[in-house]
């Protein structure tokens, strides 16, 4: 008898089902916009196609007159420096601190429960603080990313040690291995793989506690001026116009000179 799971597509029919989705999205949304245009040309909640053009040759190619600068591509290499040298700090962390606490059970005791509550503080609770401590500066807001990613990455960690096979351990032992070694030539090769792939930026652990936080206290960066945008409608009007998407379209579509601040 035959059935559909034994018909696996081919590369190119995996790549057109895989387009499709995309395609009709798109096909909704020009649709849609056509519709809410010729009733109101003005409408900013869905613009049309040509809007999104325009307004993203000015952000990619034309300079900031306030910063001179290409507002897009500068927005974007300040938000991935920090991303890089937080997860970067995170995974460092990961494995010089959750390495020794998931192997060694005296370690474990003590700092497992520490782990498990911190882990568990919104990012964004502490936010008051690292101002503070750190200023408004470049540094609160990776102390900001580490704090949110580096304790989920550990207990991923000590998670991972748990299922490395107990037998394993014992071989190690018999052959004389140290603790030190053991953990450097048996545990640390088995783990190094899974907390770079933990710390990348769309896993589990690190996804939640970094998505608001690049839009907190960043007076440069396209998250900011979509943000603030999105307040400042907010606050000041109601209906369609207080939405995520007229923001956006608010922001690319604002005068050259506009700053990447409320547009």
């Amino acid at each position: 008898m035959k059935r559909i799971i034994n018909y696996p597509p081919s590369r190119g029919q995996r790549l057109f089902l895989g387009i499709l989705p995309f395609l009709l999205i798109l096909l909704v949304y020009v649709l849609a916009s056509e519709v809410r245009l010729s009733v109101n040309p003005t409408d900013k909640l869905m613009p049309a196609l040509t809007s999104f053009k325009a307004a993203m040759e000015r952000m990619m190619f034309t300079p900031d007159k306030a910063s001179g600068t290409l507002l897009f591509w500068w927005d974007t290499y300040l938000s991935l420096w920090r991303l890089i040298v937080g997860l970067g700090l995170c995974a460092l962390l990961g494995l010089v601190l959750g390495t020794p606490i998931g192997f060694i059970p005296q370690l474990r005791a003590a700092f497992d429960p520490v782990l498990a509550a911190i882990s568990l503080v919104p990012p964004l609770a502490v936010l008051p603080i690292l101002f503070i401590l750190f200023g408004l500066g470049e540094v609160s807001k990776i102390v900001l990313i580490v704090f949110g990613v580096a304790p989920c990455l550990m207990r991923d960690v000590v998670l991972r040690i748990d299922a490395i096979p107990r037998e394993q351990i014992i071989k190690a032992q018999t052959l004389g291995g140290s603790t030190w070694q053991m953990m450097t030539h048996v545990i640390l090769p088995q783990i190094l793989p899974y907390a770079c792939s933990s710390g990348r930026p769309g896993s589990s652990s690190s996804r939640p506690k970094r998505s608001p936080l690049k839009g907190v206290s960043v007076t440069v960066s396209f998250s900011f001026a979509v943000i603030s945008r999105w307040m400042s409608s907010c606050l000041t009007s109601s209906g369609s116009r207080c939405s995520l998407s007229s923001s956006i379209w608010h922001c690319a579509n604002s005068r050259p000179g506009c700053s990447p601040g409320p547009c």
